[in-house]
């Protein structure tokens, strides 16, 4: 028996919306697209950091080559 998340939302915005199905059902998917968007915030800016620093070295080298192939 598994327990999603959005399961578990569902099952309390029916419990304090009973008598609307629809606005259940939207309280439910707006909290979790939130909370999924949260999330994907935070580890983008946990992850992006580090890419532009790794792409700047590797154009140095690139560029470094390239200065190299042409002076010669």
């Amino acid at each position: 028996m598994s327990i999603s998340f959005s399961n578990l939302i569902d099952k309390y915005a029916l419990h304090f919306y009973k008598d609307n199905m629809l606005l259940a059902y939207c309280i439910c998917h707006t909290f979790s697209i939130i909370m999924l968007s949260i999330i994907l915030i935070v580890l983008m800016n946990y992850r992006l950091p580090y890419i532009p620093l790794k792409l700047l070295k590797d154009a140095e080298i690139g560029d470094a080559a390239i200065g190299k192939a042409q002076s010669t």
